[in-house]
């Protein structure tokens, strides 16, 4: 059996192929990434953007499941859509016109949601997008092409993924920013200042780990065509977020409001119904708090 890797270098791409070597221990993982090394069997250099050359990669590893993680999260319009949109739709292309089929997962996100009233939450699958920032509509549009190729016959599901903690996290998420700060501050000795943007915000956090695990469940189980939320169906204001992690850093630190960080947040709570992901069996198996003191104490330890 052969796994084949989206963006395999990236945050999400190695906790993904751990998870699938858990579930199938025999398997062949190969990576594709603009990066040449990742923690798959072997790595393949392939510009998913290049249609070309993403047919000739999956014509030449036929592979049985696809986990498509590449793509960005912050960027132009054209960057996002590039990024997001055409590249998947390369992909599917290539497996379309392919003779071996593949299992395909794709990442949606909770940004594709938009602003729910609060009376509606937690969202549940059937609520129709409405995202209201760019990268929520380039997700939106991913999302949408990969059900219309499902309707045609490929086999393709969707995990719709909220926000994600763990160690590692990239900076342009507010977790890794404030992870980067404490790494920063535990070198300097172990106080200082974590600079921060609006802490009112609400989002629904899951660990990396329960992200990857979600994603290999809905690839053994999940029907073809469907959409899963990938999330915890709780939320925490980005203020408990923030004293949770400096709790478990240890460290001496002061937050301080940076003007630079403020950006205004059409979505004041952002919170999943997980109920359907979990009638495949899927269970989470990190607290908040334990993916927090991992995520910090990788931080502070990376100093």
């Amino acid at each position: 059996m052969r796994v084949l890797v989206t963006g395999a270098a990236g945050f999400l791409g190695p906790h993904v192929i751990a998870a699938a070597r858990a579930a199938w221990p025999a398997i062949e993982v190969v990576g594709l990434d603009l990066r040449d090394r990742s923690t798959a069997d072997r790595t393949l250099v392939v510009d998913l953007k290049d249609a070309s050359a993403t047919r000739a990669a999956l014509e030449a590893e036929e592979p049985d499941v696809v986990f498509h993680l590449a793509g960005r999260l912050g960027g132009t319009v054209d960057q996002l859509y590039v990024a997001n949109v055409t590249a998947t739709a390369n992909l599917l292309g290539a497996i379309g016109a392919g003779s071996h089929r593949a299992r395909v997962v794709v990442p949606g996100s909770a940004a594709e949601y938009g602003a729910v009233p609060e009376a509606e939450l937690p969202v549940s699958e059937d609520r129709p997008p409405a995202p209201v920032s760019f990268y929520g509509r380039s997700k939106a549009q991913q999302v949408a092409l990969a059900l219309e190729h499902a309707h045609a016959g490929l086999n393709v599901g969707v995990g719709r993924v909220f926000q994600m903690l763990g160690p590692g996290m990239p900076e342009t998420l507010f977790a890794g920013s404030a992870c980067a700060q404490f790494a920063a501050i535990a070198a300097a000795g172990g106080s200082g200042e974590v600079k921060v943007g609006d802490l009112t915000p609400r989002r629904d956090f899951l660990d990396v780990t329960d992200v990857a695990s979600a994603l290999v469940t809905i690839a053994t189980s999940g029907p073809c065509g469907e959409v899963y939320n990938v999330c915890s169906g709780t939320s925490v204001s980005m203020s408990e977020l923030l004293e949770m992690m400096v709790e478990a850093s240890g460290l001496d630190v002061r937050v301080v409001r940076d003007t630079d960080r403020l950006r205004a947040s059409d979505v004041s709570d952002s919170r999943g119904d997980n109920a359907k992901l979990r009638s495949l069996g899927w269970e989470p198996r990190l607290t908040l708090a334990e993916s927090v003191a991992r995520a910090a104490g990788e931080a502070v330890c990376r100093a």
